[in-house]
């Protein structure tokens, strides 16, 4: 409805200053032989009344421009919607919702597939707020921390069992479907026996705190702002509760830029929990022998 609006409005905007226009410059003095000569000389006797009115054509050529710009934007807003939909490109999925992974990525499962090595960890947790080569500032170490980080991160994507799991998401969330994923995996990384046994999530948590403060006169500015709130809500521990999964999502949601409502995801995440859960069951193992290959070859 926004966009046929738009168009009226553009389009009687752009008749009428096209109209005055003629007027000024006389292309209308005679009449079509179509149109009644009283009917004619009455609309030229509007038209030159309006061209005359400096304040009046001006306000009309400025609502054109409105106009035509409104309409613009709202094809350009539909068009990269579309291609952002549409295209299957990651490039493009991760450009738009990069910056809600400043907060809610899955910071449990980069720290433990850092595997204890302290500058591959703080590479790992910090690769988000580096860009382009702003990694070469930083020691060889980190750079390949940074580097594992982003090869996780594809080979997460292209998981089998992450696309399974996105589907749950897909509907309600569409691009977001993966960013409430990485969530969901360090909830069931948190609870994975496997991995955690006993007080071994509070040990580790507390071991990778002390890790990354070493490293905190080299954090980027936003990953030092957001460390301080990670290490007093102690973020790595409390995604095994489902309190810690809800702040999460609601995290996420506010810094999104076209929803707002968490409480669909955190349905779809209780309704779905087994289902979710042997997703990350088939996924974990395989990007745990995927990081260790990698480290390996470092």
């Amino acid at each position: 409805m926004l966009h046929v609006l738009l168009k009226f409005f553009y389009l009687f905007f752009f008749i009428a200053c096209l109209l005055i226009n003629m007027t000024q410059q006389n292309y209308l003095c005679y009449s079509p032989s179509q149109v009644n000569s009283d009917q004619w000389q009455r609309l030229l006797k509007t038209l030159r009344k309006i061209s005359d009115n400096d304040q009046l054509t001006n306000h009309l050529k400025a609502f054109t421009i409105v106009a035509f710009m409104g309409f613009i934007s709202w094809h350009y807003c539909r068009v990269k919607k579309f291609l952002i939909e549409k295209s299957g490109l990651d490039y493009l999925n991760k450009a738009l919702i990069s910056s809600l992974y400043l907060c809610v990525m899955n910071y449990l499962a980069h720290a433990y597939l850092s595997f204890g090595y302290p500058e591959l960890l703080v590479g790992n947790m910090i690769s988000d707020f580096v860009k382009g080569k702003k990694k070469f500032d930083y020691s060889k170490g980190i750079q390949n921390g940074i580097m594992l980080h982003r090869a996780i991160d594809e080979f997460t994507d292209t998981h089998e069992a992450t696309k399974e799991a996105k589907k749950y998401f897909k509907d309600d969330y569409g691009l977001y479907a993966g960013a409430f994923i990485d969530i969901v995996y360090d909830h069931f990384l948190s609870k994975d026996k496997n991995e955690f046994r006993g007080d071994a999530l509070q040990q580790f948590s507390l071991k990778t705190y002390s890790q990354l403060q070493a490293f905190e006169p080299v954090f980027p500015e936003r990953f030092q702002r957001m460390f301080y709130y990670m290490k007093t809500q102690d973020w790595l521990f409390h995604y095994q509760f489902a309190q810690g999964v809800k702040n999460s999502f609601n995290g996420l949601t506010r810094r999104a830029k076209y929803m707002n409502d968490y409480e669909t995801a955190f349905d779809i995440f209780e309704t779905n929990y087994d289902a979710l859960k042997n997703c990350y069951e088939d996924f974990f193992p395989s990007v745990k022998n995927f990081t260790l290959k990698k480290i390996n070859h470092v």
